[in-house]
């Protein structure tokens, strides 16, 4: 299968996971993606480190005014995959992974995931380990209108209640498949509207990187 290419899309999510494992970062045309690959796009340096609720950090290391521009998003190419759900059906949507880097061109070792591959390559190299690892997800899906769980009360292992459910949870699936997160099970749980699913393993930064992007797939659901 050929690796997409940014001329695939017609946009791209250009993101960065902060603390709380949200996805920061802008949406770019196509035009201006060519020129972002090469020297970066501008950004405030304290995007990793907001509060819960968007307030924002005062660290000095940061700045105090978080309309100005301080470190560079680098895309990783090797991160660019599709968006099947976005678009509207009009439009080709993708999604890329990036790094921050300081105005000199050096490596921002302070943001999550860059700090997380620093450690994984120290364990390697010094220790001779590899990190493998799997997660599991529970979530709630409640009725957009009503609000009222979805599906079922309380009917853990229920093979009934996920063939009635089978659209938005194939759809999900099919969704996280395609941004490369591979789902090994899904199942009902005891609480209201509680599903779980488990992600196939994967090594190094790939395991937590693909956790928080399940985390955000769902809830776009």
């Amino acid at each position: 299968m050929t690796a997409p290419s940014m001329d695939d899309f017609d946009f791209v999510n250009l993101l960065i996971h902060d603390v709380h494992g949200y996805p920061k970062g802008r949406m770019m045309s196509k035009k201006r993606l060519a020129g972002i690959v090469k020297n970066g796009l501008g950004l405030y340096g304290g995007l990793c480190f907001f509060g819960i609720r968007g307030e924002v950090s005062l660290h000095e290391d940061f700045g105090k005014n978080s309309t100005y521009v301080n470190k560079y998003l680098k895309p990783l190419i090797h991160t660019l995959k599709p968006c099947p759900t976005l678009g509207q059906g009009k439009y080709k949507v993708g999604q890329a992974t990036c790094r921050l880097e300081h105005m000199d061109g050096s490596l921002d070792t302070s943001t999550p995931r860059t700090a997380a591959e620093i450690q994984i390559k120290k364990l390697q190299t010094e220790l001779g380990l590899t990190i493998k690892s799997a997660f599991e997800m529970e979530f709630n899906i409640r009725d957009s209108e009503s609000k009222k769980y979805f599906a079922h009360v309380d009917d853990w292992g229920s093979i009934n209640v996920l063939e009635h459910c089978q659209k938005l949870l194939f759809d999900m699936v099919h969704e996280l498949d395609e941004r490369s997160v591979h789902v090994d099970s899904l199942q009902t749980e005891h609480g209201p509207g509680q599903f779980e699913l488990t992600i196939d393993v994967a090594e190094g930064i790939e395991a937590p990187e693909k956790t928080v992007e399940c985390k955000n797939i769902i809830k776009s659901f």
